[in-house]
């Protein structure tokens, strides 16, 4: 039986249908050209709608009205991450890493990339630094802590993951992961703890459920 686990990204969301609201998003990219943010814009709403060859383009064509318009590369490599181009992705984020050198943000997100690569000393070298430029970014916990399971640091995952649970509380992806570290440490009771406690804050939790499943089977084999 396998045991699974998530890792988490983050993009840039402007949304907005009414003028009003367009008008808001906007201001809220001054400097930036304002076709480059409609488009920014339309391609969130594709990838929200899970259309991400059409998201692509727009990011796109947002970048051919503002070439150094850093969110538009994060989201486009997102969205080629969601369609496995991961040269493309992480290609993206390294453009728009070469913009915003403290985008936190896309950092953790290229580390995704590495993750997906094997790449995870590299993964892990990202999210660190996503990690000293936002100090409060869940995620990048989280994926570093899968990032140092890979590597067999179990306890430094473990730590990882307890740090995102401190920062929120509801994080269910962190408790089912650190339940995945505390497994692969023999603790089965902390496992259960904490895959029990993703099933709490989140019922539907299928993945979580799960995971408590083998370590029941595991817990009964080693009884019997």
């Amino acid at each position: 039986m396998t045991l699974l686990y998530s890792v988490n990204i983050c993009y840039t969301q402007v949304t907005g249908r009414h003028q009003e609201m367009i008008d808001d998003m906007i201001k809220g990219y001054q400097g930036i050209n304002e076709q480059a943010v409609l488009f920014l814009n339309r391609g969130n709403e594709d990838m929200e709608k899970g259309s991400y060859a059409e998201a692509i383009d727009d990011f796109t064509i947002a970048i051919e009205f503002e070439p150094r318009f850093a969110e538009a590369y994060n989201n486009r490599g997102i969205a080629k991450r969601k369609m496995n181009d991961r040269a493309g992705a992480l290609a993206d984020f390294s453009e728009a890493l070469k913009i915003n050198l403290n985008y936190a943000e896309c950092l953790n997100n290229r580390g995704n990339v590495k993750l997906d690569m094997k790449d995870f000393s590299g993964a892990i070298e990202d999210y660190s630094q996503s990690i000293s430029i936002n100090p409060r970014q869940e995620e990048a916990y989280n994926n570093r802590g899968l990032s140092r399971m890979n590597l067999r640091d179990y306890q430094g995952a473990i730590n990882d993951f307890s740090l995102a649970i401190e920062i929120n509380r509801k994080f269910v992806d962190a408790y089912n992961n650190r339940g995945l570290a505390r497994y692969s440490l023999k603790d089965y009771v902390g496992a259960l703890n904490d895959f029990s406690s993703a099933i709490d804050i989140d019922p539907e939790f299928s993945m979580a459920y799960s995971n408590r499943g083998v370590v029941k089977i595991k817990v009964g084999q080693k009884d019997s």
